[in-house]
């Protein structure tokens, strides 16, 4: 799986995982401040996916080809979402190499479980709280940063001692109603601010940013 952190006025690369500068054929370093749409075979690609995204607020499985030192040129599916890290505003793109299988619908779910886990690496090195919670308000996986605004031991404390977000986190009744209702409607909300509890009782403002995650055939499978 490649994964790609880009600046979100330029395109340019300020992040790229090992797999991602070994399938481009660039040293991790050389492949810092290039624009990532110099890799794209149809230029036309790049006017595509930023047209869905400001249309969608994040754009899922897109099918395009891309260029490569190593390999020539390969069909990935591409994702782009949204991330703020350290305060900056960036687009984590994700790429997964459709060129054998393109509609091998078992590829592409192992493909699936792979960038959940490459996914959940990056969220370790984030300094937001990041998590994904069930439909039903159960916390699935939290990263480091979230459980310590929280004032638990560990990502794993927090997970087990939350049983149900909306009585246990948001100070106010129904506050997560409130949220879910929203990101149903709209797939993906901003600056949500809330009263949370910690895990000594005191109380505390968070600002949260929240999207639905779907699977190939639309169906929701859990927020992040």
């Amino acid at each position: 799986i490649l994964m790609i952190l880009t600046q979100t006025l330029d395109g340019a690369i300020v992040y790229a995982n090992s797999i991602s500068s070994q399938r481009f054929g660039i040293e991790p370093q050389a492949l810092m401040g290039h624009q990532l749409k110099e890799f794209f075979a149809d230029p036309n690609d790049a006017a595509t996916l930023w047209t869905l995204f400001e249309e969608q607020g994040s754009v899922r499985n897109y099918e395009m080809e891309i260029r490569t030192i190593a390999e020539g040129t390969i069909w990935v599916s591409a994702s782009v979402h949204p991330m703020t890290l350290a305060g900056q505003q960036t687009l984590l793109t994700t790429l997964y190499d459709i060129s054998e299988a393109k509609h091998d619908k078992v590829v592409r779910k192992l493909a699936e479980e792979a960038l959940h886990q490459s996914q959940a690496q990056l969220r370790q090195q984030a300094q937001e709280g990041i998590f994904q919670t069930t439909i039903a308000g159960q916390y699935l996986n939290v990263n480091p940063a979230l459980a310590e605004m929280y004032g638990y031991d560990s990502p794993a404390d927090l997970v087990a001692s939350i049983t149900d977000i909306g009585t246990q986190v948001y100070v106010q009744p129904r506050r997560r109603e409130e949220i879910i209702a929203f990101v149903r409607q709209l797939e993906s909300v901003t600056v949500f601010e809330s009263e949370v509890y910690r895990k000594d009782g005191s109380i505390i403002w968070i600002s949260e940013n929240m999207h639905t995650v779907r699977d190939h055939a639309g169906a929701l499978l859990h927020y992040e």
